[in-house]
């Protein structure tokens, strides 16, 4: 979750794709984790750097 979180800048399909399983995977906390990650990006909050 968090080299995910950590490397979406750097390779964002990649990332993406690693927190979308981990979302899937419904395995908590981490998966609320990587679903509100997803959520964030998605509205515009977060953006990596």
């Amino acid at each position: 979750m968090n080299a995910a979180k950590n490397t979406l800048a750097l390779a964002p399909d990649q990332a993406l794709r690693v927190l979308q399983a981990i979302e899937a995977s419904k395995l908590q906390p981490y998966a609320g984790h990587a679903g509100m990650t997803l959520w964030t990006l998605e509205e515009g909050i977060f953006k990596p750097t």
